[in-house]
C-alpha cells in the first residue's frame, strides 16, 4: 500500500526478538542444546497513536516469525490439547503489571492444531478487544501484552514447550473525543469490527455518517468499497473505489495505491464473470451502495491539462510514444455474450431507429457540462485497461478532465492486446428516465459500434448498434451523444462496445454523461 497521509492509518508497532529452544533430536524440554531466533510481533491496527476511546474495539495482529539471522532449522508449536493459537493470550494489564481481566479473543481458527516455523514460513493471527472491554476500563495508561506458553506438546510432535512474554505496548484508553481525527478512527474502529462479525449495513450505515462529514476521508471509501463488495453489490463498490482512488490522486503521494488497484482488478473480474447479469441484476438494499449525495459532484470546468497534454500531441490516429508495448491488465472479452456479442467491421444500419446520432455541428460542449439534467458515471469497469492505475477505466468516471485531443492517462484506453473488440461499462449514481447518452471521445473518435442500457430491474436493451455515421474532425475531441425517446424504466447503466477496427490508434474514452429526468 502506498503511503497516506491521514494520521488514523498509520500503525503502532513493536517487536521483540526471543529465544526458543529445540532440542537437538526435535523434542524440548528445559535448556535446549540448538537454539532458533524467532520475532513475536504485535501490532495495533487501526490506531495512530496508542489511544483507545472507551467502547472502541481494539485489533491487535500477533506474528511468529524466524529472525532473519536464525539459520536452518525450524520449530514446532503443537501444544497437547487445543491449538497454538490457543496458546497466545493478549491481554491488557495496569501499570503494576497486574492484569485487568481484559483479554483479546480470536478472529477465526488455524487451519491446524499445530504449526510449524521456519525461515520462510510465518505464523500469526488476529485478536480483538470488544467494544465493552474497553469500555469497561477506566481513563488511563495500560500496557498490551501477549504471552506464548506451551507446557507439554503433543506426543511423537517434537514441539516446543516454554513460556514468551511479548514487549508490553503502551495504550491509553481515553474517554470519546469529538475531534473530527478521534470520531474517523473510532467510526473506521466499529465499522471493521462489524465487518469481522458479518454485520455490513451496521458497517455501511457507520462509514456513511463518517462520510457525510468528512467526505475526503479516503480510508473511509475505501472500506465503503469493501462493504459494498461483500454484499455483492458490484457497482456500490466501485463508485467507493472511484472516490478514493480520486482523493488518493489529490494528495499527490506518486506511487499506486496497491489495496485499490487489486480491489478495483477484482472487481473488473466479477463483471466478467459467467454470472454477472444474475449478479448485477439482482435487487439489493440500499445500504449495499454509497449514497449518492455522497458522490463527487460534477465539475463546472475542466481540471488543469495533464502532464500528457503539456508534452505535445501525438499524430491523430497514431499510437503515442508512451505506451511502445501495451500488455493485458484483464482477458480482452465480452462482458456477458448473451447480450453482447462481439462487434465485427461489418456492422450494419443501426437497429433501434428510435435512437439518433446527434451530428458533430450540432454538440455544444459548454451546454453539455452545464446540463442540470446530466449526470456523469460514478462506476466503472472495462474487458481490458492499458494500465491498473492511468488508462483505467476509472478514469472515464466523473467530469471532464482531459483539456486538450491526447494519448492522455486520464482516460480509460483498451490494453491494445490484439482483441477485436472492447467494452466499457458504467455505472450511475441516479437512476432516470433517460432520454440521452454523452461520449467524450479524446483520442481516435468513431469506434463506438453498440450501446446499450440496463434498468433497474435488470432488464437491458440495445439502444444503437452500427458503425459511427459521424466525420469527425482531425487533433479534436468529439462527442458521440445518442438521443432517444425517454425509457420506459429508470436506467442506471450503460455498456458501450467499441469496434478497434473502425479507426487507426488507441481508442481512448475521458467521461459519460447520462441525461434524463428522475423517476
Amino acid at each position: 500500500m502506498g503511503q497516506r497521509s491521514q494520521v488514523w492509518m498509520s500503525t503502532f508497532a513493536a517487536c521483540l526478538t526471543i529465544i526458543l529452544g529445540v532440542a537437538a533430536g526435535g523434542a524440548a524440554s528445559g535448556r535446549a542444546e540448538v537454539e532458533s531466533r524467532l520475532e513475536l510481533g504485535v501490532f495495533l491496527r487501526g490506531d495512530a497513536d496508542g489511544r483507545v476511546e472507551q467502547d472502541e474495539p481494539l485489533r491487535v495482529d500477533i506474528r511468529l516469525q524466524m529472525a532473519d539471522d536464525a539459520g536452518p532449522g525450524a520449530v514446532v508449536l503443537a501444544p497437547v490439547s487445543g491449538t497454538w493459537v490457543d496458546a497466545i493470550v493478549v491481554q491488557l494489564i495496569d501499570t503494576q503489571g497486574r492484569p485487568t481481566g481484559v483479554r483479546a479473543q480470536t478472529f477465526g481458527r488455524p487451519e491446524s492444531a499445530a504449526t510449524t516455523l521456519s525461515p520462510g514460513r510465518i505464523a500469526g493471527g488476529l485478536w480483538r478487544f470488544a467494544p465493552e472491554s474497553t469500555q469497561a476500563l477506566r481513563p488511563g495508561v495500560y500496557a498490551l501484552r501477549a504471552r506464548l506458553a506451551v507446557s507439554a506438546a503433543a506426543p511423537g510432535s517434537g514441539g516446543w514447550t516454554g513460556e514468551v512474554l511479548s514487549p508490553d505496548i503502551p495504550v491509553e484508553i481515553v474517554v470519546p473525543s469529538s475531534e473530527p481525527g478521534s470520531r474517523a478512527q473510532r467510526a473506521l474502529s466499529l465499522a471493521r469490527d462489524a465487518i469481522l462479525d458479518d454485520r455490513l449495513e451496521e458497517a455501511a450505515n457507520l462509514l456513511d455518517a463518517l462520510l457525510s462529514e468528512q467526505r475526503d476521508n479516503m480510508e473511509a471509501w475505501t472500506v465503503r468499497a469493501v462493504v459494498s463488495e461483500r454484499a455483492g453489490n458490484i457497482f456500490g463498490a466501485l463508485q467507493s473505489v472511484n472516490e478514493a482512488h480520486r482523493l488518493y490522486e489529490a494528495l499527490g503521494a506518486g506511487e499506486p495505491y496497491i489495496e485499490l488497484i487489486t480491489m478495483n482488478k477484482r472487481l473488473i473480474a466479477a463483471l466478467a464473470a459467467p454470472d454477472a447479469v444474475e449478479k448485477v441484476a439482482a435487487p439489493l438494499p440500499n445500504w449495499t451502495r454509497p449514497p449518492r449525495e455522497l458522490l463527487s459532484p460534477p465539475a463546472d470546468a475542466f481540471a488543469p491539462a495533464a502532464e500528457a497534454d503539456k508534452a505535445g500531441t501525438p499524430p491523430a490516429g497514431q499510437p503515442s510514444e508512451q505506451k511502445p508495448d501495451p500488455a493485458p491488465v484483464a482477458a480482452a472479452v465480452p462482458l456477458l455474450e448473451k447480450a453482447a456479442p462481439p462487434v465485427s467491421a461489418a456492422a450494419t444500419a443501426p437497429a433501434v431507429a428510435s435512437a439518433t446520432i446527434v451530428p458533430c455541428a450540432e454538440i455544444d460542449e459548454a451546454g453539455i457540462l452545464a446540463d442540470p439534467r446530466g449526470q456523469w458515471a460514478s462506476s466503472a469497469g472495462a474487458s481490458s485497461e492499458y494500465a491498473n492505475d492511468r488508462y483505467s477505466a476509472a478514469r472515464a468516471t466523473g467530469a471532464p478532465d482531459v483539456a486538450s485531443y491526447s494519448d492522455n492517462p486520464n482516460a480509460w484506453c483498451h490494453s491494445g492486446a490484439g482483441s477485436t473488440s472492447e467494452w466499457l461499462y458504467l455505472g450511475f449514481a441516479r437512476p432516470v428516465r433517460a432520454t440521452e447518452l454523452r461520449v467524450r471521445q479524446s483520442f481516435t473518435p468513431g469506434a463506438i459500434a453498440r450501446v446499450e442500457l440496463f434498468a433497474t430491474d435488470g432488464s437491458s436493451r440495445v439502444l444503437w448498434e452500427g458503425t459511427d455515421p459521424n466525420s469527425y474532425p482531425p487533433g479534436r475531441i468529439s462527442w458521440f451523444v445518442l438521443r432517444f425517446p425517454a425509457a420506459t424504466l429508470p436506467v442506471q447503466r450503460v455498456r458501450l462496445t467499441l469496434n478497434l477496427a473502425a479507426a487507426t490508434g488507441w481508442k481512448q474514452i475521458d467521461a459519460v454523461q447520462l441525461a434524463g429526468d428522475s423517476p
